[in-house]
């Protein structure tokens, strides 16, 4: 349960302060190939046409969601990597299938969300409630989970190469850096209480590298979730339609707005989380040892 609750006000917080770059990147996937600008142009000419207020449309969605989403992810995670420390001795490996799996629980979770929010962040109208609505009566239930596939093959390789590059960068640290108590007889191995900056820096890291490298999965996803019921439902349909009327820079949009976003969000949600649960654990044993 600590797990999840750590997850949950992680991830809330996170997004929260970085959503706005979420809109922007959503914009730049599915704008005009015509049209050109960068990350900063296109947060100005939000601004100018709607207000600060449009950078956080579809945020109530969001959060409604990205809650018991995160909660699910890192409570999935954890009790992955426990139960298979001593079935699979690649560490890397537990790390991959771990977030893998997490992935896959919370995208039932967060798919209905990211259909509602980025449809309400490309509109220049409408609202999270009202979208709802509209996608509720034009398809159905199954209209809100159009995407999955794309989702999965966004987000699994995004999460297994940012936990691997994440808890790679972490045990590369200098010892001092991770375990301010460290002395030179103690264990080599990691403190799990790791110090918030420490954890910030490996995944800002991690996030940008894991971020670029899965773009182009990220702008079908996009594409397919925006598009509404006449356009290609499919990933490799909407991969096809993609190449054939922009080339591979196609695949490129909005990859600096979406580091921008996920680099920052992915780090300090996880420093978050190792700090919220290295809090919960001191206090659940100085309870221990209070009532003993």
């Amino acid at each position: 349960m600590n797990d999840f609750l750590c997850g949950a006000v992680a991830g809330a917080a996170a997004d929260t302060c970085l959503f706005p770059f979420d809109t922007v990147r959503a914009r730049m996937m599915t704008r005009s190939s015509h049209v050109k600008g960068g990350v900063l142009l296109e947060m100005m000419n939000l601004i100018r046409l709607d207000g600060a207020r449009a950078l956080y449309k579809g945020l109530p969605a969001h959060l409604l969601a990205c809650i018991p989403g995160n909660g699910v992810f890192y409570f999935t995670y954890q009790a992955a990597k426990e139960a298979m420390e001593a079935h699979v001795h690649s560490e890397a490996a537990r790390h991959a299938i771990s977030a893998s799996l997490g992935c896959l629980a919370s995208l039932v979770i967060y798919t209905p969300m990211e259909v509602v929010k980025q449809r309400v962040m490309v509109s220049n109208t409408v609202g999270s409630r009202l979208m709802l609505q509209n996608i509720l009566a034009q398809g159905g239930v199954r209209e809100l989970y159009r995407g999955f596939a794309a989702g999965a093959l966004t987000w699994v390789p995004y999460l297994s190469l940012y936990f691997l590059l994440y808890e790679s960068l972490l045990n590369r640290l200098p010892r001092a850096l991770t375990d301010p108590k460290h002395n030179a007889d103690s264990p080599s191995h990691l403190s799990e209480e790791v110090p918030f900056f420490a954890a910030l820096g490996c995944g800002v890291a991690a996030g940008f590298g894991a971020a670029a490298l899965t773009n182009p999965f990220d702008v079908v996803r996009t594409k397919i979730q925006t598009g509404g019921i006449s356009s290609p439902s499919s990933p490799f349909g909407m991969a096809r339609r993609i190449a054939q009327r922009e080339g591979v820079r196609g695949f490129a949009r909005g990859m600096v707005a979406r580091c921008m976003l996920l680099a920052p969000t992915s780090s300090l949600t996880v420093a978050l989380f190792t700090s919220f649960k290295a809090l919960a654990e001191k206090r659940k044993r100085k309870a221990l040892d209070a009532s003993r």
